[in-house]
């Protein structure tokens, strides 16, 4: 089976919101699976559109079962796995979490380590951006419908909590390499309120986002640094082995293992887009 992903960057009007879109595309015969594919934690919130007549299956509670044709996804800490059958396109728009509750008016918390379909959040609205995606071929088409659907939300959206997306880009731009205590001080917000507003906006605390952005970043890492050694020291371990167990944690795998196994791992953040 060939299997392509390739990132796409969006225009600056939408660059403080949307981090990139991507296509995930498979090509194989009506009887092949693709390989398990391992969607790493990475920070972000998605939006994700099956744009042709296959849909993919999910792990799940021991069992593989479909996934909705066009879905939100939270901030996971974990690895999940999912396979695509025969030929398909999966089509994702990378959002930034502090943004996503003002966006989409919709509580960020639920989504937390939890995909929902998106006319749960947004009714009726979805279905002009669905009909408008659906078995279009080019990407640059995609995009731009994807784009005027966005810049609508824009209007309607009431800007608040910005101590919210000062941190949460301090955590990204330290690349995770940071306490809480500094956030707090930086964005002048106390730690009671830092921590309940995140969990509102982003359906995670700010501690457990600075560990995943961190994650996040060791990914990039075990392409451009190979030894362990350097990592633990640039991104703040306190060791080796508090590197590898965390990335354990997140990953479900070692990172030599996760580094090693391309055909499973197409979606990781070599080209972080920071800020």
């Amino acid at each position: 089976m060939k299997i392509d992903y390739h990132e796409y960057k969006p225009s600056p009007d939408l660059k403080a919101y949307v981090e990139c879109y991507w296509m995930h595309s498979f090509e194989g015969g009506s009887n092949e699976e693709s390989p398990v594919q391992k969607c790493l934690p990475i920070g972000m919130y998605e939006m994700l559109f099956f744009i042709d007549e296959n849909i993919g299956l999910i792990y799940n509670n021991g069992i593989w079962e479909p996934l909705p044709r066009n879905f939100f996804t939270g901030i996971y800490d974990k690895s999940v796995e999912w396979k695509m059958p025969g030929c398909g396109r999966l089509f994702g728009i990378r959002l930034k979490p502090e943004t996503f509750s003002q966006l989409f008016d919709a509580p960020a918390a639920s989504l937390y380590c939890s995909y929902v379909q998106l006319e749960n959040f947004l009714g009726k609205e979805a279905d002009e951006l669905i009909h408008a995606l659906f078995d279009k071929e080019n990407i640059t088409a995609i995009i731009a419908q994807t784009e005027v659907f966005l810049s609508k939300r824009l209007t309607l959206m009431e800007k608040r909590n910005n101590y919210i997306v000062a941190a949460a880009n301090l955590i990204r731009n330290a690349k995770g390499n940071i306490t809480i205590e500094e956030v707090s001080n930086t964005v002048a917000v106390g730690m009671r309120q830092l921590q309940r507003s995140f969990k509102e906006n982003m359906g995670t605390s700010p501690k457990s986002y600075v560990r995943i952005i961190r994650f996040r970043n060791a990914l990039t890492c075990l392409k451009e640094v190979p030894e362990w050694a350097d990592i633990t020291y640039d991104l703040g371990y306190a060791d080796q082995a508090h590197f590898i167990r965390e990335f354990r944690q997140f990953a479900g795998e070692a990172p030599r293992r996760v580094a090693n196994n391309t055909y499973q791992y197409y979606k990781k953040p070599f080209e972080f887009t920071g800020a």
